[in-house]
């Protein structure tokens, strides 16, 4: 797992199938991004199994108490295939022009 701080957000690039190593790596560093947007890449093999979703709905859900955008980079992943409260793009652009969309919003108080 790597972490990357790009313009506005921090990017989270997970480049192997995720396993219990990755939640607790993910749990420890996150104080040290939480108050950043967030991008996470996802292997191209990651399937959308349960554990992972759920987990990334908690994240996703916090984040947003926070006022900031979790997105998730997935091209294998259609948005049927996970919960609408999580945001899924197939690239990381598209990743980068939804936050920049939100903080928008954001700035205008809606």
């Amino acid at each position: 797992m790597k972490f990357e701080i790009k313009d506005t957000a921090v990017i989270v690039d997970q480049n192997k199938q995720v396993s219990s190593e990755f939640f607790k790596l993910f749990d420890l560093n996150y104080p040290k991004f939480h108050l950043n947007n967030i991008i996470l890449i996802i292997d191209e093999t990651q399937n959308s199994e349960s554990d992972f979703v759920n987990f990334i709905l908690k994240l996703t859900k916090s984040h947003q108490l926070h006022k900031k955008t979790f997105v998730v980079v997935a091209p294998q992943w259609s948005q049927s295939d996970i919960s609408d409260d999580i945001i899924c793009v197939p690239t990381l652009q598209e990743a980068f022009d939804l936050i920049e969309m939100d903080e928008m919003q954001r700035d205008l108080g809606f």
